[in-house]
């Protein structure tokens, strides 16, 4: 007797849960499909990774095979694999690499790491970007004084350091800078480690990424480093919680299309990259991807986590490149500097003689 009424609940629990993941999933796939409309409470569920609702399916449908649900569970398992397939962070790029003439690139390497202001050590970070010894380095959340200003340049010589102003992102290279300048982004500064009152945000100055053009032995390369938006509310209500949450939406898809309107004014090969603050399959990233390449999943079948926790895991960092710019061996690296592991590119650049004697 006891038993059967234990099962029961259990089976009852088991639907319960399984049902909630099922909603979900169903919600999840619809706003990737933009069937949610905007002034939905649900508009923006696709910023909840497909990995999370596979993970957190697995308990459920073992309960239901357990209890004697095979069937359910089956079917189920097999709908939920084929929503990863569809919406989660994978491609099948990888498996169809082509050969390329290497001779007519130019080959460079690109590390992108949000050094959290540097919270692990200033020089720590820094010789970390030495060890990795990339022609780029693309940084997120650098947050220097003067006097670490002048620290840095003198460490990272003969390479070069371009940045914007505090809390904004740079870039160091090895190779020449032709032009550098610090583009602002529609949206305002927010805390990088306090709550934020929306009210209070639009008297902070407008963020901002950082563009450099290079020469790479003659041929041109736009080379962006850029953070979108993110932060804490004001306190830890549910209300302010969810009011945040719509407002952090909202604003990274306001700097996403300002973002992409700036790059399709751009002329020649492009890589960009950095601390996006979203997960792959959001809206923004769903913006990015379709109109470049991003260099982990032009690698591996599977995007890898960047946020450095250890569940759940979270992929929010990103290089992405345009306009004939190949990738490879792109990867994470498993590097604690930060609270960010840095992710590592390699990019094939088509030779070109786009540089004028103007522009040198």
């Amino acid at each position: 007797m006891v038993l059967k009424a234990l099962k029961k609940i259990l089976i009852g629990l088991a639907f319960f849960l399984y049902i909630i993941i099922l909603f979900l999933t169903f919600l999840n796939m619809m706003d990737h499909l933009n069937f949610i409309p905007t002034d939905s409470f649900f508009y923006g569920i696709d910023f909840l990774p497909a990995t999370w609702l596979i993970v957190s399916s697995i308990i459920p449908l073992v309960a239901l095979l357990l209890l004697g649900y095979k069937k359910t569970s089956f079917y189920s398992a097999i709908i939920f694999l084929l929503f990863f397939f569809f919406f989660g962070d994978l491609s099948l790029a990888s498996l169809f690499k082509k050969n390329i003439n290497e001779s007519s690139y130019e080959k460079v390497s690109v590390v992108a790491l949000n050094v959290q202001y540097y919270s692990g050590g200033l020089e720590r970070v820094i010789d970390t970007l030495k060890n990795i010894n990339a022609d780029f380095s693309i940084i997120s959340e650098n947050v220097l004084n003067d006097e670490q200003y002048d620290l840095v340049k003198k460490k990272i010589a003969p390479n070069q350091l371009f940045m914007g102003h505090a809390n904004s992102t740079a870039i160091i290279s090895k190779y020449p800078f032709i032009d550098v300048k610090e583009i602002e982004l529609p949206s305002h500064e927010a805390s990088l480690s306090g709550g934020n009152d929306i009210n209070e945000i639009l008297k902070n100055p407008h963020r901002s990424f950082v563009h450099a053009i290079v020469s790479i032995n003659g041929t041109k390369l736009n080379m962006i480093s850029i953070r979108f938006i993110a932060g804490r509310p004001k306190d830890k209500t549910f209300q302010e919680n969810i009011k945040w949450g719509k407002y952090l939406l909202e604003t990274q898809i306001e700097e996403v299309r300002f973002f992409k309107s700036y790059l399709s004014k751009l002329e020649g090969p492009i890589i960009y990259g950095g601390d996006l603050n979203a997960p792959a399959g959001s809206k923004v990233i769903r913006e990015l991807n379709a109109i470049s390449k991003d260099a982990v999943l032009e690698s591996n079948l599977f995007g890898a986590p960047t946020f450095r926790t250890s569940f759940p895991t979270l992929r929010i960092d990103y290089i992405y490149s345009m306009n004939g710019v190949i990738a490879k061996n792109a990867k994470k690296l498993s590097i604690v500097v930060s609270d960010h592991f840095p992710i590592y590119a390699e990019f094939f650049i088509p030779k070109s003689n786009l540089l004028t004697l103007d522009s040198k």
